[in-house]
């Protein structure tokens, strides 16, 4: 297993979540405003928004070697990947409720991922909610840690 295939199915379980928005594999950047913030339009339900979802990678903090044998070691390296999110706050339809759910929803939906359940662990998602600028607009801003453990 690798860090990419792990990274494809975190992608895979954001991206099936429903009215989830734009989901890119990787954190994206623009020295342009204008079009980082484009990158983040999408439709929900006839109304235009911003709104989407980016898998970041963080290394593996945790390493661990055992013995199995004199000649023999395993080593297991424990994956941290953020999921950031992002959705434009609209005060006057609670917005903060909306993307809440949506959020719990990506956290459900890596928990439940089979595909990433079947690693040696996974985090259960954790997951920090607050407004904050994001390319000089307001949002309601969603950060979601979860740690992969394999076996190398």
């Amino acid at each position: 297993m690798s860090e990419a295939t792990i990274r494809a199915a975190i992608y895979n379980a954001v991206n099936g979540v429903s009215n989830v928005g734009k989901v890119y594999d990787y954190r994206r950047h623009s020295v342009d405003w204008s079009s980082f913030l484009d990158l983040f339009k999408t439709t929900i339900s006839n109304t235009s928004q911003l709104r989407g979802w980016m898998v970041g990678y963080r290394g593996f903090p945790e390493v661990e070697a055992t013995r199995l044998t004199k000649i023999d070691k395993r080593i297991t390296r424990s994956h941290r990947f953020e999921v950031m999110g992002i959705m434009a706050i609209d005060d006057s339809a609670a917005t903060e409720k909306t993307f809440a759910a949506l959020a719990e929803d990506v956290c459900d939906a890596l928990d439940s991922d089979a595909t990433l359940q079947a690693y040696m662990h996974v985090s259960p998602a954790s997951l920090t909610f607050d407004p904050a600028p994001f390319a000089g607009v307001l949002v309601h801003a969603a950060m979601i840690v979860l740690d992969v453990t394999e076996a190398a």
